[in-house]
């Protein structure tokens, strides 16, 4: 297993869902905060509790956003061998048993009795820029940076199909992991199922 020095980067929310979104975009999210009208009645917090998947995609005048709800655990960026995505910390003794699990889901060597959902869920998602940052949903984004409140993800731009997966292993460790996956262009696909 590969030495991590400083092991993995672990972010949580309070609870609420995640948002993963681009740095052009950031700033345009208003969280829990905003001016809400009888047109507009919800809060950009809101539309993100409306996603009762473990992933979702949320369209809105601001720009383009994935949803992930992980009920406030601990979530870390994890890139090896090729493989890349959110690891979601859903019980282990220890960060190594997660770093090992999730290496063994990365690439697909996990016993077929330990993998739950092949995947669960997936959704197509467009990364225009490299950088993204995952930050809690019911936060305005200008106060997540101001706060240091986010995790900042390199991604190269392109489409993505983004997978839930959840894995357990023999010592009842568990992780759900949110793969991604990169697609050729012209698949596209903004799934507007998830538009707001």
């Amino acid at each position: 297993m590969p030495i991590y020095p400083e092991k993995l980067v672990w972010f949580a929310s309070g609870g609420g869902p995640f948002l993963l979104v681009s740095a052009s975009n950031l700033r345009s999210w208003n969280g829990i905060l905003g001016t809400t009208t009888p047109e507009q009645p919800l809060t950009d917090y809101d539309h993100a509790c409306l996603i009762d998947d473990s992933l979702g995609f949320l369209r809105m005048q601001t720009g383009e956003y994935l949803v992930l709800n992980t009920e406030g655990n601990q979530s870390a960026w994890m890139a090896f061998r090729g493989s890349q995505g959110i690891v979601v910390w859903e019980q282990a003794e220890s960060e190594d048993d997660i770093i090992a699990l999730s290496e063994a889901a990365l690439l697909n060597q996990i016993e077929q009795e330990w993998r739950y959902g092949a995947p669960e869920k997936s959704v197509p998602f467009h990364v225009a820029e490299e950088e993204c940052f995952l930050i809690d949903s019911a936060y305005p984004g200008q106060e997540a940076i101001k706060d240091n409140e986010y995790l900042r993800i390199a991604l190269p731009p392109g489409l993505y199909e983004v997978t839930a997966e959840s894995y357990w292993d023999e010592k009842d460790s568990g992780i759900t992991l949110h793969r991604f996956l990169i697609r050729p262009h012209q698949t596209e696909d903004r799934n507007p199922e998830f538009a707001r």
